[in-house]
């Protein structure tokens, strides 16, 4: 076909070199005329001839030539008046006309009129079509010509749409349209190049490839139709809307040929049509049924009302329509949320991704009544990217957990599910929308509201409001959405309701603020009745009017109510007299504590009828501690037990409440929703305690605060509160308030003003971990047994604050026997009898136990005189089991416990433990890490036996090993001399230094060695000392009672008895000297031995140097070396002479005895064998190399404790100079003696 001509044999024509048939009415024929240098001329008529007419046909694709020449008064009409070409001589092979021979540009003498014309066997013209449509003014952009239908791509398109529309007679250019995709048409297409004056958009024609999509456009006299109110948009009554104007008419049916139903079906891409008729006989519109049924659908998963992704289901068949990026998602969320009447859209997203969709390119304005409206590209799309809306008509909204449906926790039903909103950026105009939504007026302020939390998942997408209108509003998804509190809104038209009468669930019902409620019905009296706590209904004044009607009105004070609108199908019946509605329900109100003045927060007789502990609020925990005479609140959170069982939902107060009458209860209908009850604890309830298994009046005090015991911190209680507590119990003023050593949680900062404690300052007081207190009053007491030799036995003595007395046997019937026996925890009573009291003053009161005595101090009889002066003994069962886990020494137990460090005053029991264990005297404890269970003892220095102390069972950091007398060793650190050293406790430990000569000639003298010569101390390191004296008087006999504990010191004490001999040290540097020079000569033999002629050549070399004439030859020097192995001889004078050098370093470090000896050095040797090794010539011998084997690498060091670390005190006896250099402590008239360690004398490397 020719325009595949064009494509294969023209390259692309330019703008300076076109040609064009101009003057007739078709481009394929009339004058011709080329564009050359930014102008149209003529071609001149001389040497014309048919083939130049075939090249200008070809050329411009107008067919085949059928005549040109001279056309006399032909195609005159806006002639140019230049010539460009003339003398124009084809073959008919060329491709352009100027490609032919010609005399030059504008090189001829023409007439104006002698101008060559053309005539074409192609007829071209220009068309839009539309779906098949070619008279529509809109469409694809297409050329018919005599060999087909060419389309036009989008190339270089600015305003040939103008032109198009111009040519077509269908007004100015509109807008382009999205193609179809598969027009009818070619697969060719062309592109538009115009330069401003062609008269046929075909003279635009670019012959140039073309790889764009085709160009669709609508012009101004395009007409839409559109079909409204059948069963879809392919069914209806006609109209029609013209650009120009844009109105919307019915189409007159007087004005509609019938035989136009096809083409306007087509138009409305409804397929065929069925039927074209006047819709009634009173009026002339136009009603058309075309063949296809088209519907708009949201689909999620199935079909939605209004919301999902957006299908298009054509005869049953579903497709998706497909978002591309490129076009405006939210206008035609417009459009389908109105087809759906279904809003406005709150959101438009894209969705999710599909294998194939068939629409796509959707371009609408959002003036279309239906999608199908819009112009779109229809054809299959791969991995289809759906549109997902949700228009407003999808969003229901309501208020849960409330009174009524004006207030409450927003829930709100998105895309098929429910959800609840947070309130990150929520706002005053959100709010006034749900209630405007919900008819409850506009929104006010709910902070002293609160509802129980809703179980639904908060929705990840923000709604913005810009009025109270939902049409107004919009959603955008917020994926990181903040999971902060729900949204809780209470409306305007939210009302409480109470009964004013002569008790709380009888009298007018009233709102708080909307005043009486008239005409009452029965539903609303129940309401009523349910919402004030007070059962059932017994009487309503309005009860006639409520069997015939469900009638509610309120005052003219206020006629709106959502209570009332709340209801179900009222009918409202206007009353003859309008009168306040009386009413009288069965129950009574009941707001009450589980346990008086703390626990649960009940509404009825049962523990289930709790409140939701969620809603509960601080204020109404206030109003009811008050109401209950229990004091104030306690702020802290209840810490006691607690127990589910909730039935009301929430409480809400007028803002003037002073009692729960002024509440409304809103009931839990979803128990799930608040299974943990409202539990609060009044300063009522607080209660305060001492605990101690001996004392009366000292112990660990304690508080129940918030439903649980708690102890106090032994910090932030000052005195007056002390003495508070002191007078609460009884028991005087208070003498000491001391840490027990032990943490736990406990109460901090209490203020106290009296003995009442529920009266003192709870407000700053805070539930920590700290260290427990000990309470100790005025008034405190113990009973205590010192027999010697059983701890379960002996006279009972009592002992308070001030002294220690007898306690009479008066009254001691066998139930106080006992409870006397258990509370020493020795067992029960086994013998009772009495003695006489010898000078100790006996206590005045007597004991006598109640029925069930909770302790010995129950059974202290204050009334009761005593009348005999006797004092009671006891013999009880149980002795108890006491140990020391070791010989003289280790771990002290007791009943199976280990004991605790901090134990108080305990010197006198361990005193007697120790000689109870036949390990004479009491040394020392100490401590070892526990942190767990021990027995802690706190005695009064009056007891024999450990288990005589008061004692308990508590967490301790450290437990207590102590040691008697027996298990110290003492010894000197060398025979006769050297540093003290104590052993107690498996290890050998430093003493502090002697404070008298003569305890050092007893510990000489123990040691059998003499009197002590000197007495020295040493410092001892930086991280050590020691804590252990010794000082003897001459009463003692045996030295390990000479030993104390206690003061600590940063020197040890050392001792030098007359018969200390000082350890000979051998001198180590002469050693390795000597040990060094055997290898050294060793080697030297080898060498010598095997380098005999060698050697001797060197010799004779090194004995000429004394002679300047005396040379020797390289030859024999070369034999010489090929006699032997070995490359380098060292020189034997070298050797020499490094080993006189060693040894008299040696000889200077013995002199000086401050610095540790070295191994013989070679470095100054390896590094002359170096020099002469790279510099020496053919005349100078070559040395041996440093043998490997010698020991010049090993090193000793040695360290000499310096002079000023002793402190010497030489004792006044006569030292002979043999015995003074012999002592191995330096005084500074003898050089110190090299002392050398393991650690000292490693092997040192060369530098």
């Amino acid at each position: 076909m020719w325009f595949l001509l064009i494509f294969i044999q023209f390259p692309a024509i330019q703008a300076q070199d076109r040609i064009a048939l101009r003057g007739s009415n078709s481009p394929c024929m009339g004058r011709l005329e080329v564009y050359y240098n930014g102008q149209w001329g003529l071609v001149g008529h001389h040497d014309w001839r048919s083939e130049n007419g075939m090249v200008v046909c070809k050329s411009l694709g107008c067919g085949d030539h059928v005549k040109s020449g001279i056309f006399e008064n032909s195609y005159q009409t806006d002639r140019p008046q230049t010539y460009w070409l003339d003398e124009v001589r084809c073959t008919g092979k060329e491709e352009r006309l100027w490609h032919c021979n010609n005399t030059g540009w504008n090189i001829t003498r023409c007439l104006p009129q002698n101008f060559v014309s053309v005539i074409c066997s192609g007829n071209i013209s220009p068309r839009l079509n539309l779906n098949g449509m070619m008279n529509e003014c809109a469409g694809v952009v297409q050329f018919t010509t005599q060999d087909g239908v060419i389309n036009v791509c989008n190339q270089n398109w600015t305003d040939i749409a103008n032109k198009v529309c111009k040519e077509l007679d269908c007004g100015k250019f509109h807008k382009q349209m999205p193609n179809p995709s598969n027009p009818k048409g070619s697969s060719n297409k062309v592109a538009l190049n115009c330069i401003g004056n062609e008269d046929f958009l075909w003279q635009c024609v670019d012959n140039s490839k073309c790889q764009e999509e085709d160009i669709s456009i609508i012009c101004t006299k395009h007409n839409h139709i559109r079909l409204y109110g059948g069963e879809d948009v392919c069914e209806g009554i006609l109209k029609k809307e013209s650009l120009t104007d844009k109105k919307w008419v019915n189409e007159n049916y007087k004005e509609v040929q019938s035989n136009m139903a096809d083409s306007m079906c087509a138009k409305l891409k409804c397929g065929s049509g069925i039927s074209m008729k006047r819709c009634n006989e009173s009026t002339n519109l136009t009603c058309l049924k075309c063949s296809d049924r088209v519907k708009i659908e949201l689909r999620n998963n199935r079909n939605s009302k209004c919301y999902g992704e957006i299908y298009v289901n054509v005869n049953g068949s579903h497709d998706a329509v497909c978002s591309t990026g490129t076009t405006s998602n939210t206008k035609i969320g417009e459009v389908v949320c109105q087809e759906l009447q279904c809003g406005t859209p709150l959101s438009v997203v894209p969705g999710s991704i599909i294998k194939e969709g068939k629409m796509s390119l959707f371009d609408c304005n959002g003036t279309e009544k239906s999608l199908w409206e819009c112009m779109y590209k229809n054809g299959n799309v791969r991995n289809c990217q759906t549109i997902k809306i949700a228009c407003s008509g999808s969003l229901h909204l309501q208020l849960s957990n409330g009174l009524d449906k004006c207030a409450g926790q927003l829930e709100v039903e998105y895309y098929g599910s429910r959800w609840s909103m947070t309130s990150t950026d929520w706002s005053k105009e959100n709010s006034d929308m749900v209630c405007q939504h919900l008819q409850c007026g506009a929104s006010k302020e709910s902070n002293h509201y609160h509802f129980v939390k809703s179980k639904l998942l908060p929705l990840e997408w923000k709604l913005e409001c810009s009025s109270s209108s939902i049409l107004n509003c919009s959603m955008a998804r917020e994926e990181n959405i903040q999971q902060n509190s729900v949204v809780s809104i209470l409306c305007d038209n939210h009302e409480l309701w109470f009964l004013e009468g002569s008790s709380t669930c009888e009298g007018k019902v009233k709102g708080e603020t909307s005043g009486y409620l008239q005409n009452i019905n029965k539903e609303l009296a129940k309401e009523v009745c349910r919402r004030n706590l007070c059962g059932g209904v017994l009487y309503t004044s309005e009860s006639d009017i409520s069997n015939s009607s469900m009638n509610s009105t309120v005052s003219p004070e206020n006629a709106t109510s959502s209570f009332i609108s709340s209801m179900e199908n009222p009918t409202t019946v206007a009353p003859t007299k309008p009168q306040d509605a009386y009413v009288k329900c069965s129950g009574s109100p009941m707001v009450r504590l589980q346990y008086r003045c703390y626990g649960k927060v009940l509404v009825c007789d049962s523990d289930n009828c709790g409140v939701c502990g969620y809603t509960w609020t601080d204020k109404q925990s206030e109003m009811l501690c008050k109401i209950l005479g229990c004091g104030q609140v306690i702020k802290e959170t209840y810490r006691g037990t607690m127990k589910p069982g909730v039935t009301v939902a929430s409480v809400h107060c007028s803002q003037t409440a002073e009692d729960f009458s002024q509440c409304n209860f809103a009931a839990l209908n979803n128990p799930p929703l608040c299974e943990m009850p409202a539990y609060i604890s009044c300063t009522g309830s607080v209660k305060a305690e001492l605990h101690d298994p001996r004392d009366k009046c000292a112990g660990i005090p304690s508080l129940f605060y918030s439903g649980k015991q708690f102890r106090l911190c032994a910090k932030d209680f000052d005195t007056k509160t002390q003495n508070g507590f002191c007078a609460n119990f009884g028991c005087g003023e208070a003498l000491s308030f001391n840490s027990v050593l032990s943490t736990s949680e406990g109460l901090a900062t209490i203020t106290c003003q009296d003995k009442n404690i529920s009266n003192c300052d709870f407000s700053k007081t805070k539930i920590q971990e700290c260290e427990i207190g000990r309470l100790k009053c005025t008034g405190w007491r113990r009973l205590v047994l010192t027999n010697v030799e059983n701890a379960c036995k002996g006279q009972v003595f009592l002992q308070d604050a001030t002294n220690i007395t007898a306690v009479s046997s008066d009254n001691w019937n066998v139930q106080s026997r006992n409870e006397l026996c258990k509370y020493l925890e020795c067992g029960t009573v086994s013998t009772v009898s009495s003695n006489e009291t010898h000078n100790t003053p006996v206590w005045s009161k007597t004991f006598s136990c109640p029925s069930k005595p909770k302790g010995i101090w129950d059974c202290e009889n204050e009334m009761a005189p005593v009348k005999y002066q006797n004092q009671l003994q006891i013999t009880c069962t149980d002795e108890p089991d006491m140990q020391l886990k070791g010989n003289c020494t280790g771990e002290v137990w007791l009943k199976k416990e280990r004991v605790c460090f901090q134990s108080e005053n305990t010197e006198a029991v361990f005193s007697e433990f120790c000689q109870m264990q036949n390990c004479s005297m009491f040394f020392r404890t100490w401590s070892t890490e526990h942190n767990r269970n021990a027995r802690f003892l706190r005695c009064i220095g009056q007891e024999s036996k450990m288990w005589q102390c008061n004692s308990g069972t508590s967490h301790c950091k450290s437990v207590v090993s102590l040691a008697c007398a027996k298990a110290i060793q003492l010894k000197l650190s060398s025979p006769c001399g050297g540093d003290l050293l104590v052993n107690y406790r498996g290890q050998w430990e430093y003493v502090c230094p002697l404070t008298s000569e003569a305890d050092a000639h007893q510990i000489c003298r123990d040691q059998k060695c003499g009197n002590a010569s000197r007495i020295s101390t040493h410092n001892l390191k930086i991280n050590e000392n020691t804590d252990i004296s010794f000082s003897c008087t001459k009463n003692h006999i045996d030295l390990k009672h000479c030993f104390r504990a206690g003061n600590v010191c940063k020197e040890k004490a050392g001792i030098y008895c007359d018969n200390y001999v000082p350890p000979v040290e051998p001198n180590i540097p002469m050693i390795v000297v000597i040990v060094v020079g055997l290898v050294l000569l060793l080697i030297a033999v080898l060498i010598m031995y095997r380098k005999r002629k060698t050697i001797r050549g060197i010799l004779r070399f090194k004995s000429s140097e004394e002679d300047s004439d005396m040379e020797i030859s390289e030859n024999e020097l070369q034999s010489l070396n090929e006699k032997d192995d070995y490359d380098d001889v060292a020189s034997v004078n070298s050797i020499e002479e490094d080993q006189s050098d060693d040894a008299s370093e040696h000889e200077e470090e013995d002199a000086s005895s401050s610095q540790g000896s070295s191994g013989t050095e070679y470095d100054d040797v390896d590094e002359e064998n170096a020099k002469i090794s790279a510099g020496r010539n053919p005349t100078e011998p070559i040395l041996p190399p440093r043998p490997n084997n010698l020991l010049d690498e090993v090193t000793f060091e040695a360290e000499v404790e310096p002079q000023e670390d002793y402190d010497d005190v030489i004792l006044p006896q006569t030292v002979d100079t043999e015995q003074k250099e012999s002592l191995d402590i330096p005084d500074p008239s003898t050089d110190p003696p090299l002392l050398v360690s393991n650690d000292e004398a490693m092997p040192q490397k060369d530098e």
